[in-house]
């Protein structure tokens, strides 16, 4: 009987090891989700405004992983507030998949955004997104909330680590009276200057500006190296274009050569004279051909040619202006593409060497 006691004792140890070591797996896992979680927040929360005034909040990230995506969408209620304008100065988005917009439209409007931040991303308690500029239309009391958020992890995933977003919440005062000054007798009055708080609701269009400013963060030699990529893809379906028509047009001769006899038996029981034309014909084609392989492998070694001119002239120390890199790269490939269109090489001097043969007698 005293054997059995330690065994039953052991198992029972057993069990709550494993069932605390489940319960630390379990908080374990929860603690990671939640310190790599990230949250869209209001900047204030809170505050008290009066009607006629304009103030502004921004909406900021708070993430504590790399994050390369945000994504959000918040209503507010047009009654008290309206939408004057959206400001994206000093923000961490790169290039705005869809431009910051707003609607003050129906009882509830919206502001929407949604942008990619490049390499390396941005990690931190305060990345500012957009800042929105609001009127103060009617008294009463205000909640500011996102409809739908989304945040991606700069992971090569793009995990979704959206945490749940904060509110925001607002008191909305009666218009400020401003006290009347007292007139002193024998004072001449001083008309004080009148301040219009409604700012001006348009502004320039800034749909280029997130495309210029992300051409502009490139190295030079990435510019140059994207130009020269795009005038190769122009030239080899040049290329391709102009070689497959050179295929088609060999298939057709060498179908022709292998039913000549079947052609010209067929031809000289109607008329032996149109051998002789057959023939003219036929020279002239091969004669064309021989220019067009003269004129292609011409064409291609020029080409190659004002490339490699292109190459050392960038590579060259110091290297040149980057305008000047790009203007005379495009003029290389005008020169080029004005090469290809151009005849180089005549029939008649391709022709001097052939000897000519007497034209047969007709019936």
């Amino acid at each position: 009987m005293e054997k059995i006691t330690p065994s039953i004792t052991n198992h029972k140890s057993g069990k709550r090891l494993l069932l605390l070591f489940l319960f630390a797996s379990l908080f374990a896992f929860l603690g990671v989700n939640t310190a790599e979680a990230a949250a869209l927040y209001f900047s204030p929360s809170s505050g008290n405004y009066h009607e006629g005034e304009n103030f502004t909040i921004s909406i900021k990230v708070e993430t504590e992983v790399a994050i390369n995506a945000v994504e959000g969408v918040f209503s507010f209620p047009t009654r008290y507030l309206e939408v004057i304008r959206l400001n994206k100065s000093n923000s961490i988005v790169n290039l705005w998949v869809q431009e910051p917009s707003f609607s003050n439209v129906g009882s509830f409007g919206n502001v929407s955004f949604e942008g990619v931040i490049l390499n390396p991303g941005f990690t931190g308690p305060a990345g500012k997104i957009i800042d929105v500029v609001f009127l103060v239309k009617n008294k009463g009391a205000v909640e500011l909330e996102f409809l739908r958020t989304a945040i991606l992890a700069n992971d090569g995933f793009g995990t979704n680590v959206t945490h749940q977003s904060e509110r925001a919440n607002f008191i909305l005062l009666a218009a400020e009276i401003q006290p009347k000054e007292e007139k002193i007798p024998g004072e001449p009055s001083v008309q004080q200057p009148t301040i219009i708080l409604k700012e001006i609701k348009q502004e320039l269009p800034e749909e280029m500006k997130s495309i210029i400013a992300f051409w502009n963060s490139l190295p030079s030699w990435l510019k140059v190296g994207a130009l020269v990529l795009v005038g190769m893809t122009v030239l080899i379906s040049f290329l391709i274009l102009l070689s497959f028509g050179l295929i088609i047009l060999i298939y057709l001769w060498k179908y022709a050569l292998s039913k000549r006899e079947v052609v010209l038996k067929r031809l000289g029981l109607l008329l032996k004279v149109s051998w002789y034309r057959l023939r003219r014909t036929i020279r002239k084609v091969l004669i064309w051909l021989k220019i067009t392989k003269k004129e292609f492998k011409g064409d291609i070694k020029y080409s190659l040619e004002q490339l490699e001119t292109e190459f050392k002239g960038v590579a060259s120390s110091p290297p040149p202006p980057f305008l000047k890199v790009v203007k005379d790269y495009w003029l290389s490939i005008g020169k080029i593409i004005k090469r290809f269109f151009t005849r180089n090489i005549r029939p008649s001097s391709a022709n001097k060497s052939a000897p000519r043969k007497k034209r047969p007698k007709a019936f």
